[in-house]
């Protein structure tokens, strides 16, 4: 009766499982198309992400994931220049390929539609578009009229539909999909048709070759660019590595954007409070010198009114005359008397010509070492605030620094530690023997577990490391084998990794 519950399971159920779990776009809830990724590491179909960037920020470079609400700053390009997610679509395209493959296994028996003896066809005339059965087959190649023809076995036509996906014709010409493609225009880096070559690429503007002249031109510039990075000590390091350094190097493009408005930003922020306090320096030099003028000119109309016969109602008369005109200034305080000239009724803004200079882009790396400490670790790590986390396994200690190297915790009563790392809430994870310990910035223990007994595996865990989803990757040097759990230890999947040592790290969901 153990078995009872599987006999629902099937081919079918799982790959449906498999595509709705994993291979649907959060936003159209349909298997994905052309799937770029944000920053953020979620994926979504390319018309689906243009879509989303018109209904949010029209006029900046940045798009919000629905899912996690992490923005991304896009390339230049926009939208189409993200990263492809590759792995994705060679998932999509092996799903598609095995759901065929089971079509195919569980289609109905083929009739011949050359007799009317209703036998399974064994073969197809390509040329007839007819079914063949075993007779009629032989027929088929005995007819000298016939002999010419393209017959294909029906097996031969199921493994074809099995093994290949229907693709895009890379022949044909987009906007003119009758058209072969047959020229490359170099003005626009792209291949065109004999339609595009008389219409948006015309000559002179736009210089087209065809394209064996094209390659081979191609051919001469690549071998000419290899030999000479050859001569250049570094290209050894780096090449085959041409993939992984345009991603870098898309990434560092919109944490570039990032930093560089972040940057326009706080000058904004510096420059509306400096004037904020200008226009209040502004507005104490005029209430200061329209107080003084007031004055004057309540003491030029009593002076003016005394030449008269003082009554009560002349003096009512000057008192509400120095009322009105001095009332509103009965907070402003003179540090000294104001000079008697025109100047009381001068008030201006000399312009500073120094430019705000934001910074400047920089197309090299450049370290420089900022400050140096005595504290000696084996393992080290960093909280969101900037604050340092060091291990040393000689003493069983644990030390917290601050950006600036100033020790801020020590914990004497640790066991012997093999590898730290942080998650994105700032919990420490530690690897001490078997145990993964999880760790709140107190150092107080928060969960464990045993990696080794959740993959079932007898090796000795060596190192671990910690991605952007917090799941913890154990490495096991022993046995040359990763475990990848969730954040409560949980098991996800084991991984071979030959040659894994003490080291490890997570980047851009790749285990180095």
């Amino acid at each position: 009766m153990y078995f009872s519950m599987a006999t629902g399971v099937t081919a079918e159920s799982v790959l449906d499982s498999i595509i709705q779990g994993h291979l649907e776009c959060s936003i159209c809830h349909t298997r994905y198309q052309e799937p770029k990724m944000l920053h953020c590491s979620h994926s979504f179909c390319l018309k689906c992400l243009q879509e989303l960037k018109q209904s949010q920020h029209l006029n900046d470079d940045k798009v919000t994931c629905p899912l996690c609400q992490r923005e991304t700053t896009l390339p230049e390009g926009g939208v189409d220049k993200l990263n492809t997610n590759y792995t994705l679509i060679s998932l999509v395209e092996e799903v598609t390929k095995q759901e065929q493959l089971l079509k195919c296994e569980r289609s109905i028996v083929v009739i011949c539609q050359s007799c009317d003896e209703e036998n399974e066809a064994i073969s197809r005339c390509m040329d007839c578009e007819q079914y063949l059965c075993e007779k009629c087959h032989m027929a088929h190649l005995r007819l000298a009229a016939l002999n010419l023809h393209t017959i294909t076995s029906v097996t031969e036509l199921k493994e074809s539909a099995s093994s290949t996906v229907p693709k895009k014709d890379a022949s044909r010409c987009e906007i003119h999909p009758s058209k072969e493609l047959c020229f490359y225009c170099n003005t626009c880096e792209m291949l065109i048709c004999k339609a595009c070559a008389t219409s948006n690429h015309k000559e002179p503007i736009h210089m087209y070759i065809d394209l064996k002249t094209t390659v081979d031109t191609c051919l001469k510039d690549a071998r000419d660019k290899i030999g000479e990075a050859y001569r250049v000590d570094a290209y050894v390091n780096i090449s085959g590595s041409w993939r992984s350094l345009r991603d870098r190097l898309g990434v560092m493009l919109g944490e570039t954007n990032d930093l560089i408005s972040q940057t326009a930003e706080r000058k904004i922020r510096q420059i509306r409070h400096e004037e904020k306090q200008l226009k209040q320096i502004a507005k104490a030099t005029y209430r200061k010198k329209d107080k003084t003028l007031a004055e004057m000119e309540v003491a030029e109309q009593t002076v003016k009114m005394v030449d008269r016969e003082i009554t009560d109602a002349n003096r009512r008369e000057i008192l509400k005359s120095r009322e009105d005109l001095l009332h509103d200034f009965k907070d402003v305080t003179e540090d000294s008397a104001n000079e008697m000239t025109n100047d009381l009724s001068f008030i201006g803004f000399k312009q500073d010509y120094d430019d705000v200079r934001l910074g400047k882009v920089l197309d090299k790396e450049q370290w420089k070492l900022f400050k140096t400490s005595k504290i000696l670790g084996d393992f080290i790590s960093t909280f969101s605030t900037g604050d340092i986390v060091i291990t040393n396994t000689s003493n069983a200690k644990i030390v917290t620094l601050s950006p600036q190297l100033t020790v801020l915790k020590v914990d004497n009563n640790t066991e012997e530690l093999s590898s730290i790392s942080v998650n994105e809430f700032d919990q420490l994870i530690t690897l001490s023997g078997p145990r993964v310990t999880v760790l709140n910035k107190d150092f107080q223990s928060l969960s464990q577990f045993s990696p080794g007994k959740e993959a079932d595996t007898d090796g000795k865990p060596s190192c671990l490391a910690v991605d952007d989803n917090n799941l913890i990757a154990v490495g096991y040097k022993d046995k040359e084998q990763i475990s990848l759990h969730n954040p409560d230890g949980s098991i996800i999947r084991a991984l071979p990794a030959p040659m894994i040592d003490s080291y490890m790290t997570i980047s851009n969901q790749q285990i180095i």
